[in-house]
């Protein structure tokens, strides 16, 4: 038998094995820990869990970090990496708006709307930062796995005294 071959043969009997933890490019989708499909659509990347929708992100990141976060039951965190995203979302779509209309105005009016549009950054940046943790928080979790990192080692049995 040829080294080519004995490599197909166990590539075929291990990659099954390893789908549930490895994202694979599938033709425009990509397969995400076995269940999960991404596809990048206009208006920016469409996840499904098991032909279910999940919804829709503005990056890879986060719908990534959504994706672990459910893998690993930790379902407050993905739901707040959804809502964040959508949240910022929105944020940048109403400064986009709000910089159109700025443009387009003068005098008193371009000053209201420069300045909520100032502040629709501020708020906007400050989700960003949000978003960045919760999506570290999930990459962390899948770096470390479910370790409980407060159980002591050593001992199984409490420790008696003679008092």
């Amino acid at each position: 038998m040829k080294t080519s071959q004995k490599l197909a043969e166990l590539a075929e009997q291990e990659l099954p094995k390893l789908l549930d933890r490895v994202i694979v490019a599938d033709g425009e989708k990509y397969r995400v820990f076995g269940s999960y499909v991404m596809r990048q659509t206009t208006r920016g990347y469409s996840l499904t869990y098991q032909d279910t929708p999940v919804g829709t992100f503005t990056s890879t990141r986060s719908a990534v970090a959504w994706c672990i976060a459910d893998k690993n039951r930790q379902y407050r965190l993905a739901n707040e990496i959804q809502h964040l995203d959508f949240t910022l979302l929105r944020l940048r779509n109403d400064i986009e708006v709000r910089g159109g209309q700025a443009r387009k105005s003068y005098g008193t009016f371009w000053e209201t709307v420069s300045t909520k549009a100032a502040h629709r950054q501020e708020q906007s940046q400050h989700i960003q930062n949000e978003l960045t943790k919760c999506i570290n928080s999930a990459k962390y979790q899948e770096l470390r796995g479910r370790i409980n990192e407060t159980a002591r080692t050593g001992r199984n049995t409490p420790y008696q005294t003679n008092r």
